[in-house]
């Protein structure tokens, strides 16, 4: 779906039957459904069947639309041809002819890749079945991407290269392959600059095996301020021992974690993992440790692009009686904030897990789970998981508690800032919950609006969706409107005290409310006539709610979350 509401989708027309070329992809514009794909005798076979489908997330802002169509001779599968629909015309895609089509005049090429400009990144495969193409395309011009181009192919020792990954700027990652008889002997990455194609990763010689020259890197992430998150196998001799992270500029490529002698195995293996990278190349991960041979857990980390440096909770309640330890990260903002977990044990039991907040700035960590418990506490074990994490630092995610150890969990959404502190979302609601036992996981965050999903029904039974709109302070009838009847209200209450019309919650009603009311007059949800408003400013007035989805928990049913 892009932000007009535009929505794309998929559909089998016949799932009884096992064959590939059964399903149409549609677009829904809110009013009817239009099918999908190119047309025409070299799109359907001897049954008169297409076989299209459409890119994941294949749909931007200005409604291109980026699939894939299957091309045939009668029964005979001549390949795959990607394609772009940009105001109503089908334009397609891929490198053809020549070297690019094989015999039967079968080709292939694939789009992976869509961004907000209108560019395509794809492949195309080369008549020698070996070689793939990398480009980038508007729909017209083509460029090569990758370390595999007719460029360079006769001064590179790459057989085969494949786009992997595009940014907002229309830069690309991916990786290339050598082959060494039948097997792999190289796995590289590299980078395209919007420029130029240059390789990157760690290939030194802790990198490299003694014996067969064998390289293995892959990519985790590309941000769009141009920063590449990879990870490279450690090699000794001829086989894997363990993973490196690293980060590249597309230039210079700098190896990340934690490999110091408590995140070295006796034999010496070492493992990092890296999810995350932020535009200006700060990323966060975490490392394994460890004790002679024995694994100990994890420790949390943030790269600054100079530094890593520990993050989380460690020490007393979170050690283990055996000394094991578990932190990670689970969100990375653009300031290099970072949010993440970390398990708390009783002897040899884990008793819940710690949820924190990284300051870059200060480097201090904060723990959220302290301020969870409602007044009197709750006893038992406490969770929490994360779904936001924005540029000012706002968070929302959810926790939940077993009172008295139980076995039943009490279920919490919740927003925190870094001067406002805990909230829990429900609170916020305006008009109450209704029938709501609770709102228990948020899956999206989109402008003033979050989405997720909760439990209702007498006996806690039914799983529903939710939508929770952000209300303009100056909204105090809750229309999602600051017009004459929110100043009505205002005037109303003029001169009282701690009334409904005291919009900035100062205690009193006065020309402050009024001064407000003007700022924010014709504003819809969120307070804004123009901008998206910060989830910072949204959690002051969430308000609205709206039942989406409503169905109940059984055979078919789904948990609205992943934990």
């Amino acid at each position: 779906m892009n932000s007009s509401g535009l929505t794309i989708g998929y559909s089998e027309r016949n799932p009884d039957e096992t064959y590939p070329n059964q399903g149409t992809p549609w677009l829904w514009d809110g009013t009817s459904l239009t099918e999908l794909g190119l047309d025409g005798p070299e799109y359907r076979d001897n049954l008169n069947r297409r076989s299209s489908g459409v890119l994941l997330r294949g749909i931007n802002d200005a409604g291109d639309i980026v699939g894939s169509s299957g091309r045939f001779n009668g029964s005979q599968s001549l390949g795959s041809r990607p394609w772009l629909l940009r105001n109503g015309v089908y334009q397609p895609l891929g490198l053809t002819g020549g070297d690019y089509t094989m015999s039967g005049g079968y080709e292939n090429s694939t789009a992976v890749k869509l961004n907000q400009a209108g560019q395509v990144l794809g492949w195309s495969q080369r008549r020698d079945a070996l070689s793939n193409i990398g480009w980038i395309t508007d729909g017209t011009q083509y460029r090569y991407v990758g370390l595999v181009t007719p460029d360079n192919e006769s001064v590179t020792p790459f057989q085969q290269s494949i786009p992997q990954m595009m940014n907002e700027a229309g830069q690309a990652a991916g990786s290339a392959y050598i082959y060494d008889g039948s097997s792999v002997n190289t796995y590289a990455t590299w980078f395209y600059d919007g420029a130029q194609t240059r390789r990157i990763g760690l290939t030194g010689d802790e990198f490299t095996g003694d014996l067969t020259g064998f390289q293995r890197s892959e990519l985790t992430a590309l941000s769009d301020g141009g920063y590449v998150l990879g990870k490279s196998s450690l090699v000794q001799q001829t086989y894997d021992f363990g993973t490196a992270t690293w980060v590249s500029d597309g230039q210079t490529t700098r190896r990340t974690g934690l490999w110091d002698a408590q995140h070295t195995r006796a034999d010496g293996w070492q493992y990092s993992y890296s999810p995350f990278v932020n535009n200006s190349g700060r990323s966060a991960g975490f490392s394994n440790r460890f004790s002679g041979q024995t694994d100990l857990g994890s420790t949390a980390w943030v790269d600054d692009g100079a530094t890593t440096r520990v993050v989380g909770d460690y020490g007393g309640a979170f050690t283990r009686a055996d000394g094991y330890q578990l932190s990670g990260v689970s969100l990375l903002n653009n300031a290099g904030d970072a949010v993440g977990v970390s398990a708390r044990y009783a002897g040899t039991s884990e008793a819940g897990r710690t949820g924190w907040y990284y300051d870059a700035v200060t480097g201090t960590t904060t723990d959220l789970v302290s301020t969870v418990a409602p007044p009197g506490g709750w006893d038992g074990q406490a969770f929490i998981d994360f779904t936001y994490l924005g540029d000012d630092g706002t968070v929302f995610g959810d926790f939940r508690t077993y009172p008295g150890g139980g076995s039943t969990p009490l279920e919490e959404l919740f927003a925190w800032t870094p001067d406002g502190g805990l909230t829990t979302l429900a609170s916020h609601v305006v008009s109450g919950l209704a029938n709501w036992n609770s709102l228990s996981a948020i899956s999206a965050v989109s402008g003033s609006d979050l989405f997720g999903g909760g439990v209702a029904g007498a006996n806690g039974n039914q799983f529903m969706s939710f939508r929770l709109t952000a209300l303009a302070a100056a909204d105090l009838n809750h229309d999602q409107i600051v017009d004459q009847h929110d100043l009505a209200i205002i005037r109303s209450h003029f001169g009282s005290q701690g009334s409904a019309g005291d919009v900035n919650q100062d205690g009193a009603v006065n020309g402050l409310d009024i001064l407000l009311w003007q700022r924010q007059v014709n504003a819809g949800p969120g307070g804004s006539t123009a901008a998206v408003p910060e989830p910072r400013a949204m959690l002051l007035s969430v308000g609205a709610l709206a039942v989406v989805v409503c169905y109940r928990r059984g055979a078919g049913g789904a948990p609205m979350s992943s934990r």
